[in-house]
């Protein structure tokens, strides 16, 4: 579904190393600056992937369902890249959004995320 060489190359390597943060972040020191590795990484991996399902968009495929797939795939990954970005910008950019998240709601990003991605925003009707 994905560019082999790409995904052995790029996408298995971060995603180690995502994990490795991912340990880091969970038992480790919150102030400490490789505790904020873990998001930047994962956006990093979410990017790699959707690379490595793009790459393979330049051959052509007839197998319809398998695009269907793979652009299902696309979506849920851009899902889940976003709640990483909001998390950088909550931690690094003062204010960033109305309200302060704390560091232990951080699932309140995938559900922003997901309710961002999936409405079709509000309907205002002119006078």
């Amino acid at each position: 579904m994905a560019n082999a060489s790409v995904a052995r190359r790029l996408v298995l390597p971060v995603a180690a190393f995502w994990m490795i943060t991912r340990i880091i972040e969970a038992f480790g020191d919150r102030s400490t600056p490789y505790a904020n590795l873990s998001p930047v990484v994962g956006l990093v991996f979410s990017c790699l992937i959707l690379w490595a399902i793009f790459e393979h968009f330049q051959t052509p495929s007839r197998n319809q369902r398998g695009m269907i797939a793979v652009a299902f795939i696309s979506y849920l990954v851009i899902a889940t890249a976003f709640p990483q970005v909001y998390w950088i910008l909550n931690r690094f950019v003062d204010h960033a959004f109305n309200q302060v998240i704390p560091y232990t709601q951080s699932g309140t990003f995938l559900y922003f995320s997901m309710v961002t991605l999936t409405s079709v925003g509000l309907e205002r009707s002119c006078p």
